[in-house]
């Protein structure tokens, strides 16, 4: 009597492995002002530092390179008030690329394009275990088990949270939306359309005739 069990098939195994080099990614907090802060400037009232590549250096790979293919940088900035004014980013400087102005990406659209895919991982729930005992050429047994159900829901819980707790930072430290106190020191993020880590600039608007620099 001839016994063969067959535990999965070739093409679920060779789903098995392209799911498995996929997996949702869970997403970690780039934390302004924990940044290894390198580049510095002073100048219309602030001194100022920025970072880039806080994705990558967070361990958000995926995200990270979504970056690259839709050309935004997010960047991390420490901004200090040294003038006896409080004052507000986004309504009293500009965001300069080099010499040029740039306009930020808003944190709602950065979050769309930089998200990880989440329908992606409905493709686990084809990644099921299918045992089958042959005897004499003959199925004498078939047991199969449902194991890409869980292995699917729990993906998309994952790369949906992720997405979630990514726009929520992006927006709750939106650098544009902070105001800054005489002398003190702020943390945000701002998304630019750049591939390349041009130096980072703010521009003061206009005069604020009550402002004074403070020696």
């Amino acid at each position: 009597m001839n016994i063969f069990t067959k535990k999965l098939g070739c093409s679920v195994i060779a789903l098995g492995m392209m799911c498995l080099t996929s997996c949702a990614s869970y997403y970690k907090p780039i934390n302004a002002p924990a940044a290894p802060y390198t580049y510095s400037e002073q100048a219309d009232g602030l001194a100022y530092s920025y970072q880039y590549d806080m994705l990558q250096l967070n361990g958000n790979k995926k995200y990270a390179k979504r970056e690259l293919k839709n050309n935004i940088k997010v960047v991390a900035v420490k901004v200090t008030n040294t003038t006896d004014s409080t004052l507000h980013i986004g309504n009293d400087f500009k965001v300069m690329l080099g010499n040029l102005e740039t306009t930020p990406v808003p944190p709602t659209v950065v979050a769309q394009k930089l998200k990880q895919g989440v329908p992606i991982y409905l493709l686990y729930l084809l990644l099921n275990l299918n045992f089958t005992t042959t005897v004499d050429g003959q199925v004498s047994e078939s047991k199969f088990i449902p194991t890409g159900p869980p292995i699917a829901a729990y993906n998309l819980i994952v790369a949906a949270n992720a997405n979630s707790r990514f726009k929520q930072e992006l927006i709750t430290q939106n650098l544009l939306d902070k105001t800054v106190a005489p002398g003190e020191t702020v943390f945000g993020l701002v998304s630019l359309n750049t591939l390349n880590a041009a130096p980072v600039r703010l521009m003061r608007r206009k005069p604020i005739l009550s402002a004074t620099t403070q020696q």
